[in-house]
């Protein structure tokens, strides 16, 4: 499974030959630091997204 965000897409991992799984996630630049990395409510997010996508497998 690739977790995308930012400017990585789905559709550009396909065009790339990338086939296995992927969660696209769009987290507003107010749930990061201004090094870039996340705060904890932007982790929550990610934390959230992969909960929901395992849920759909089982």
């Amino acid at each position: 499974m690739y977790i995308l965000h930012d400017n990585l897409s789905e559709s550009a991992m396909r065009t790339n030959g990338i086939s296995q799984d992927l969660i696209e996630i769009h987290i507003d630049e107010a749930l990061r630091f201004s090094d870039g990395h996340y705060k904890k409510e932007g982790n929550e997010c990610i934390a959230d997204k992969i909960v929901s996508y395992l849920n759909l497998k089982m």
